[in-house]
C-alpha cells in the first residue's frame, strides 16, 4: 500500500493521499451509524497508526490524519475486523453513497431507504464501475426529519410523494435546489435507474476521452424506469444548528453534538463510546453537518450532555463556532499558509453576530475552500501568510480587501457587525 493519491482526489485506504501532517486515509462506514466498539477501535487507530486526529467531512466520512506509511497494512487489518472499511481492502469503494443519517429510525421517513442503499453498495463495487472518479456521489434522501438538500451531489434521490405513492424524486449534480431535476421513479426502480445513469456518465465525455467529473448536463432521455412529472419543491435545508442539543427527530429523542470544526481526538472518541452506554444506545450516527446523533433517552440526557461538553464537543447550539467554518490550515496541510484554526477561534464570536447563513464566516488556508466549498456571508482566504477578505463569496471570488493580517482581517470583520457596510471596512 504505497500508491499515494495525488492532491485534488479523495483519499481512500487502498490510495491514501500525502498531506502536510502525514498521509490522510478517508473511511466510508456502510450506513451512518457507528457502535461502540467502533469507536473505540477508530481511538485506537487514530491514536496507535496517525497522529490522534480524526476528521469528520461534509459528506459523513471519516478522516484519519498523520498516517504512516509503515502502519498501513496493520491500519487496515484493524479496520476491517471492526466492519470500518471493505473486506478487500486492496481497493477503495468506486463511488460515495451518503444516506439520511437517521435511516431506519426515523418514524416521519417517506420510506426506507436501506434496502436501496444496499443494492447500490454492491452492485458499484463490481468492476463494472472501478473506473468512477472518487469524488463521484449518490444520495439518498428519506423525506425524514433531516433533509439534506444542502448536501452537494452527482445523483440525489429524494423520497416524495406523487399522486399518494411514495417514490424517488431524481436531481442531477449539485445540491438540491440548483440541481437538474430528471424526473420520478419508482422505490423499485431506483437502483436500477441509478446505475442506468451511472453508467452513462462513465460513457460520456469529451473528444480526449477524458470524463467530467460532475453530471449536471448529463442527458437522461431514454433512461428505463425513470418517468416525467412536475419536480417536487426542494426540502427545507439542515445544519449543525438544528440538531445540536437535545432535538427531537422523527419521533426520537437525540442528543446532538459537534467536534469543533469536525476535528474529533481519541479522548473524544472514547467519551462518546461511554455517552452511548449512558443513553442506553447501541450506536450513534454521523450526519453530513460535521455533527453526530445519540439516540438518548430524555433520563439520561443532561448527565451525558455534561460528559460530553466536558470532553471538548459542542453541545449547545448556539456556540459561536458552529458559526464559523475552517480547515486543516497550516502544518496539517501542505496548501496553507496561515493557522487557520486559531484564527478562526478568535475570530468565533464576531462571526456569531453576523445575520444570514448558517456559517457566517469561512476561513481558508488557500483559495480552493475544502471547507465550505460553498457562499460565505464573509470569507477569509489565505494568501503567503496573510488573508484576503470576500464578502459575500467563496475562497476563490475576487477579494474587496486584499494581505490582511489576522489583525486587520478582524477589524474588517468587526467593520461589519452589526449592520455596517464592506465599504467602511476599507477606509
Amino acid at each position: 500500500m504505497n500508491a499515494f493519491t495525488p492532491r485534488g482526489w479523495c483519499p481512500g485506504l487502498a490510495r491514501p493521499m500525502m498531506s502536510g501532517d502525514g498521509l490522510l486515509v478517508r473511511l466510508r462506514p456502510a450506513g451512518t451509524a457507528l457502535s461502540r466498539p467502533q469507536l473505540a477501535a477508530l481511538a485506537d487507530c487514530a491514536e496507535n497508526f496517525g497522529n490522534g486526529l480524526i476528521d469528520l467531512t461534509s459528506r459523513g466520512n471519516l478522516q484519519l490524519r498523520g498516517i504512516q506509511e509503515t502502519a498501513l497494512d496493520d491500519l487496515a487489518a484493524r479496520l476491517v475486523r471492526h466492519d470500518l472499511a471493505p473486506r478487500d481492502g486492496t481497493r477503495d469503494p468506486p463511488a460515495g453513497i451518503f444516506t439520511s443519517p437517521l435511516a431506519g429510525l426515523d418514524a416521519t421517513a417517506r420510506l426506507d431507504i436501506r434496502p436501496v442503499e444496499a443494492a447500490l453498495s454492491a452492485a458499484l463495487s463490481q468492476e463494472e464501475f472501478a473506473g468512477l472518479p472518487a469524488k463521484f456521489s449518490i444520495l439518498l434522501d428519506d423525506g425524514g426529519a433531516c433533509p439534506l438538500g444542502g448536501a452537494d451531489a452527482d445523483i440525489r434521490l429524494e423520497a416524495s410523494v406523487h399522486a399518494d405513492v411514495a417514490q424517488f424524486a431524481l436531481r442531477l449534480g449539485g445540491v438540491s435546489d440548483r440541481a437538474r431535476f430528471a424526473g420520478l421513479c419508482a422505490v423499485r426502480d431506483a437502483a436500477a435507474v441509478t446505475l442506468q445513469i451511472t453508467r452513462r456518465f462513465m460513457r460520456t465525455g469529451p473528444a480526449d476521452g477524458t470524463r467530467p467529473q460532475r453530471m449536471r448536463g448529463l442527458r437522461t432521455d431514454g433512461i428505463a424506469g425513470l418517468n416525467t412529472a412536475p419536480a417536487p419543491p426542494p426540502r427545507a435545508l439542515t445544519s449543525a444548528h438544528d440538531i445540536i442539543g437535545a432535538p427531537t427527530l422523527g419521533g426520537g429523542n437525540y442528543l446532538g453534538v459537534s467536534p469543533p470544526f469536525g476535528r474529533l481526538d481519541g479522548a473524544m472518541l472514547r467519551a462518546l463510546a461511554a455517552a452511548l452506554i449512558q443513553a442506553g444506545a447501541a450506536a450513534l450516527r454521523v450526519t453530513p453537518w460535521r455533527a453526530l446523533l445519540i439516540p438518548c433517552v430524555p433520563a439520561a440526557l443532561a448527565r451525558t450532555r455534561a460528559a460530553l461538553a466536558g470532553a471538548g464537543l459542542i453541545t449547545d447550539p448556539q456556540d459561536p463556532l458552529l458559526r464559523v467554518a475552517a480547515c486543516s490550515g497550516l502544518h496539517a496541510c501542505a496548501s496553507a499558509t496561515t493557522d487557520v484554526r486559531a484564527h478562526a477561534r478568535a475570530l468565533a464570536p464576531l462571526a456569531a453576530r453576523l445575520p444570514g447563513a448558517a456559517v457566517a464566516l469561512h476561513v481558508s488556508g488557500c483559495v480552493k475552500g475544502c471547507a465550505h466549498p460553498g457562499a460565505a456571508p464573509v470569507t477569509l482566504a489565505g494568501r503567503a501568510g496573510l488573508y484576503d477578505f470576500i464578502a459575500p463569496g467563496t475562497a476563490r471570488d475576487a477579494p474587496q480587501l486584499c494581505n490582511l493580517t489576522p489583525g486587520a482581517a478582524e477589524a474588517a470583520l468587526a467593520r461589519l457587525v452589526p449592520g455596517g457596510h464592506l465599504e467602511r471596512a476599507a477606509q
